[in-house]
């Protein structure tokens, strides 16, 4: 177990004499939410590591959660499959992770967990959301192994396309829940370009109710992430260490500062794909509670907490008596260079009249109370967290009286990275300030070994609860692998009076406009032993009408082809666009689906708004400029015929519709800045807000653009409506 008071080792480096000064006494521990980064969710390597789940890994975890997966099976080909063999079979076909489409299926329909007598039959049909849109979903891909299949293809159209859709690595594009993402890597964007939403995430001010990405995030950080060990542990490759952080891998920079603060066995040994895993954070070059200089400032700090601390004079150095070396001048703390420095955010500063501002443990006289003070405010610690953190050091005794003078604070935690044991027998370990419940004794023995739980510390529940509840930890075995496969015979392949080989569709890339037509020709083999006809096989495209072949007879083994018509829908975006061949009785000889990248023809794009995040309801009308950029391929805008409307949530008129400067009760502005806006050209809307008496909460602005001569909606960066939130405050 790591202890805080482990330092038992110096080192013999340039920073030797730096780090000697390293305050005996513990920091105190910072409360934080589980550390959620919105622009790296995951890794590419971890979207496309198809080895990562065996057939029999995935058996194992449905049937240990009861889920309905773990009893169904559908006809693929003419072969019976598991769920399990779908997930590791489209894994094996399309190179993206079983790790991912689990987690896409339990964020959709929660069907990982959900039992066969709480699943609807929709939600095996439609188990990924794929084609869903609008309140409707695409008949092509209905069925449980259609969606599964359909997603991880899409992945692929994803990387391989990647500059096509709007959310890029290093691009920064707004979620439909109003946030700004720059994906750090393809897997990222990719959630995004599937499911355009950030989700409930107060931290970053969306507080709508989406599950979103974020659902995706806690779905994979409690089974499948490959980054498993949180907060506050450290890990090892064998020669170097790294201590995990706001989620991220701080490596210290030498072996004996980690031995500073931590025992030689305190890391856990990781593989090379886990630590790989982890974004690289910022190199620990110091112990915490070291008092160092700035080489360009010549500012005395102690790095404490994440944070440097000025000190500010020699009166305010002489507070720092925990230190126990005879330090009365600044020029007497080494200097270190600036870049060491930048990692940490600057803290309250240290003066003289400042209280403990390295903490100190007291007992209170003539009764059990423990405080930690420290810069001034008395944090109350129970006796167990006091044993644990700081078991070699006895409290100094103070009177009642001696603590009043102190503000009173929040309590003393156990510190993150620590594993306890509760009244029940539970398993957790304290992250962020924060417990996460370990949900097996056999799990806590796969992740963290079975010698870290046996020295798992017992706590009462009282202790437990002053820890906030986080996600459990409930990792998938990936260690388990398929029995060796035994020897089976060569199938001998039925030849089908009709059947079809490789189709291929010319041309390759579909791409154009919305309701644009467009020629496609489709080829196939015949790989059948009955010649095809033109009036017994036939083509429909998006289940239009049948298209004959364009030859007359085509014999087995030679190609037959189609030559149709290709409408796209009038939805901008990834479309997927549905063929099928059919045979004389109308039975399906093959069907398949080709993605279309699809324009819209009249839309705009966002350059700037000035909609402001919060008003009060005492202000005055607040005036708003809308810039929207003309990105249609052909359709100028005539400004008395460009109307910018604003609506409520609800589609009836705004709360904040000002009848002294609207034009409309739903239409705000028209361009003021040209007569017409060309494509390609900027128009500038300005309106104002009238705020004064609304109701304080929080409000959702409906922004629409409609040509009111031509009677087209123009999309706004590809959306129908343009969501901003507006909170009113007293």
């Amino acid at each position: 177990m790591t202890t805080r008071n482990a330092k038992t080792h110096r080192i013999p480096t340039a920073y030797a004499t730096t780090l000697a000064l390293a305050v005996l006494f513990s920091p105190l521990q910072p409360v934080a939410a589980q550390v959620f980064n919105p622009h790296r969710i995951f890794t590419d390597a971890e979207l496309q590591d198809t080895a990562s789940l065996s057939t029999a890994a995935i058996q194992q975890f449905l049937e240990k959660n009861s889920s309905v997966l773990a009893t169904y099976q559908e006809t693929v080909n003419n072969e019976r499959l598991t769920a399990a063999q779908i997930f590791t079979r489209v894994a094996k076909d399309t190179g993206i992770s079983s790790k991912f489409l689990l987690a896409v299926v339990e964020r959709e329909k929660g069907l990982l967990r959900k039992s066969a007598g709480d699943a609807k039959a929709s939600d095996l049909d439609w188990a990924t959301g794929y084609s869903c849109f609008s309140g409707g979903c695409n008949d092509k891909y209905k069925g449980f192994f259609n969606q599964v299949e359909s997603t991880a293809i899409t992945q692929n159209i994803y990387n391989k396309r990647a500059s096509e859709f709007p959310f890029q690595v290093g691009k920064s594009s707004k979620t439909r829940d109003g946030f700004l993402v720059t994906p750090k890597n393809q897997a990222t964007a990719n959630l995004y370009t599937y499911t355009p939403y950030v989700g409930h995430s107060p931290e970053l001010g969306i507080t709508n109710g989406l599950g979103g990405n974020r659902l995706f995030f806690n779905i994979w950080q409690r089974f499948f992430a490959e980054a498993k060990y949180p907060d506050g542990l450290v890990i090892t490759d064998g020669a170097s260490y790294w201590k995990i952080e706001g989620g991220q891998k701080r490596k210290f920079k030498t072996i004996e500062l980690y031995l500073t603060e931590h025992q030689p066995l305190d890391a856990i040994t990781a593989s090379a794909k886990t630590i790989a895993a982890y974004a690289d954070g910022p190199n620990i070059s110091f112990a915490n509670n070291t008092l160092v200089r700035s080489a360009a400032s010549g500012q005395a700090l102690l790095l404490q907490d994440g944070k440097q601390r000025p000190i500010v004079d020699e009166s305010a150095l002489a507070k720092l008596s925990d230190f126990r070396l005879a330090l009365s001048a600044f020029s007497e703390i080494t200097q270190v260079p600036t870049e060491l420095l930048e990692p940490y955010a600057v803290g309250t500063p240290i003066t003289e009249n400042l209280a403990y501002p390295q903490g100190k443990l007291f007992s209170e006289t003539g009764t059990t109370t423990l405080w930690w003070v420290q810069d001034g405010i008395r944090h109350p610690v129970h006796p167990v967290i006091a044993q644990y953190t700081w078991k070699d050091r006895a409290p100094q005794p103070a009177t009642t009286g001696d603590f009043s003078r102190y503000s009173a604070g929040s309590p003393i935690l156990l510190p993150d990275g620590t594993f306890v044991k509760n009244d029940d027998g539970n398993y957790y370990i304290i992250s962020n300030g924060e417990r996460r419940k370990i949900t097996s004794a056999e799990l806590f023995d796969r992740v963290f070994g079975s010698e870290r739980r046996n020295n798992a510390i017992d706590v009462p529940d009282e202790v437990l609860s002053l820890h906030a509840a986080a996600l459990s930890l409930d990792y998938i075995n990936d260690g388990i692998q398929d029995p060796p496969p035994g020897p089976t015979p060569a199938p001998t392949p039925a030849v089908l009076p009709y059947q079809v080989g490789t189709v291929t569709v010319s041309p390759d890339t579909l791409t154009g406009i919305t309701n644009q037509t467009l020629p496609v020709t489709v080829r196939g083999i015949n790989t059948g032993s009955t010649t095809w006809r033109r009036e017994t096989v036939t083509l429909k495209i998006n289940n239009g009408a049948p298209v004959a072949l364009n030859e007359s007879s085509v014999a087995p083994g030679q190609t037959g082809s189609f030559s149709g018509t290709l409408t796209f829908p009038s939805q901008a975006g990834l479309q997927p666009q549905s063929f099928g061949i059919f045979g004389p009785h109308g039975d399906v000889l093959t069907r398949f689906a080709k993605f279309a990248v699809i324009k819209p023809g009249v839309a705009a794009e966002v350059v700037s708004a000035t909609v402001p995040a919060a008003v009060k309801n005492t202000w005055r009308p607040v005036t708003v400029t809308v810039k929207l950029k003309n990105i249609s391929t052909n359709q100028p805008w005539k400004s008395q015929k460009t109307a910018l409307k604003i609506t409520g949530p609800d589609g009836k008129t705004s709360p904040f519709y000002d009848v002294n400067d609207w034009i409309r009760t739903d239409v705000a502005a028209v361009p003021i800045n040209k007569k017409t806006i060309a494509p390609g050209e900027t128009g500038e809307f300005k309106f104002t807000l009238k705020v004064k008496g609304i109701k304080p909460g929080t409000y959702q602005l409906r922004f629409a653009l409609e040509l009111l001569d031509a009677k087209k909606t123009v999309l706004i960066d590809g959306q129908d409506t343009w969501l901003r939130t507006l909170r009113v405050d007293k």
